[in-house]
């Protein structure tokens, strides 16, 4: 079975896609992958030995193995042929940035990516808004911590607005009830925080900024 994170993860995935799960989980979304039927083959990416064992045991303790093959690799730079779409679950901000831009001439050769960050996630949007890519859907959920799961393609979009890069464009447009107890969540947060920041630095002017818009859109 699937954690709740990596379910809203899979739900993401389109019928029939060929994924390279990269910086994999113990292989457990791509085997899911595949032994639920969505897809009929996957792969599973790592670029340290260790995991990619672990990976190993988790495919063949399902007898997978001719259907979900582990990978050692650097991350999107060598994705197999067949491959369509990328996954990249529980990294930090900086590791997933250097996948993506590794080789991200490779990201053109697909249909989709699904990212779930540990945080940052307007560090990626900020990063996909810069590169004119689009943010296909997002979906947050609740699972002992926040996460919010975003699908991008490369097909070509204007700059998202900071306010999008923030709170995420399609998140917003959904607006749903768990979306708004988030927002309250870092509005705690952020004014928690604050009040030991210097009011006459930057830092401080742009969490100002954030309060103000959350705000808004809570309707206080």
């Amino acid at each position: 079975m699937l954690s709740k994170r990596l379910h809203a993860v899979y739900k993401f995935i389109e019928e029939r896609s060929i994924i390279s799960d990269v910086g994999t989980d113990h292989a457990k979304l791509p085997c899911f992958v595949v032994s639920s039927g969505l897809s009929s083959k996957a792969y599973a990416i790592d670029i340290k030995e260790g995991p990619l064992l672990q990976a190993l045991k988790t495919i063949e303790a399902q007898a997978l193995q001719d259907k979900v093959i582990p990978i050692l690799s650097d991350g999107i730079s060598h994705l197999p042929s067949d491959c369509n779409a990328v996954t990249i679950c529980g990294l930090g901000w900086l590791t997933c940035e250097d996948i993506l831009m590794n080789d991200i001439q490779s990201l053109y050769k697909l249909d989709y990516v699904i990212v779930q960050l540990n945080k940052d996630y307007h560090l990626l949007r900020k990063w996909i808004s810069d590169h004119h890519f689009t943010i296909v859907d997002e979906e947050i959920i609740y699972d002992g911590h926040y996460y919010i799961i975003i699908k991008f393609n490369t097909d070509y979009h204007e700059s998202y607005s900071d306010l999008q890069i923030l709170l995420g464009p399609v998140l917003m447009q959904k607006r749903t009830p768990l979306f708004i107890e988030y927002l309250e969540y870092l509005l705690l947060n952020l004014k928690e925080i604050i009040v030991n920041v210097p009011n006459d630095s930057e830092v401080y002017n742009n969490m100002q900024k954030e309060i103000q818009i959350i705000c808004s859109i809570l309707g206080k």
